[in-house]
């Protein structure tokens, strides 16, 4: 079924996204974490990881003392669109994500310093 949705959608020329949630996952030893999501974290993991082109895992960290977004590009198949990694987002309060640098910026955001650009309106970033 997924190499016949592939196969339509590059026939086509258009993206098919499918979404799959992990299975449960695990806490970790002695912590109120869970298990770090990767490729093959996903319900038949194999399967997802050997045909799709690109993986991605969408965490929203939501605790008293840190609140951000985390992407994690987990996998690529044509490297001249995008890389894997990390990208860390913080929602603003007029609704817009925008991409921090590192946690630590975050965390000084949270404790009151703000960065030059979130005082501007966000149509200013259209001109950059």
């Amino acid at each position: 079924m997924l190499t016949q949705m592939q196969t339509w959608g590059r026939n086509n020329k258009i993206w098919v996204i499918i979404v799959a949630h992990p299975r449960k996952l695990a806490k970790l030893t002695g912590k109120n974490e869970l298990e770090e999501i990767d490729m093959y974290t996903i319900a038949g993991s194999a399967n997802w990881a050997n045909l799709a082109d690109f993986i991605f895992s969408i965490s929203r960290i939501n605790e008293p003392d840190r609140a951000f977004t985390r992407l994690d590009m987990l996998k690529v198949r044509d490297q001249d669109l995008c890389q894997t990694g990390t990208v860390l987002y913080v929602r603003q309060p007029c609704g817009r994500y925008d991409e921090r640098e590192s946690e630590e910026q975050i965390m000084a955001e949270m404790n009151g310093r703000m960065m030059a650009h979130d005082q501007a309106p966000w149509t200013d970033l259209l001109a950059r």
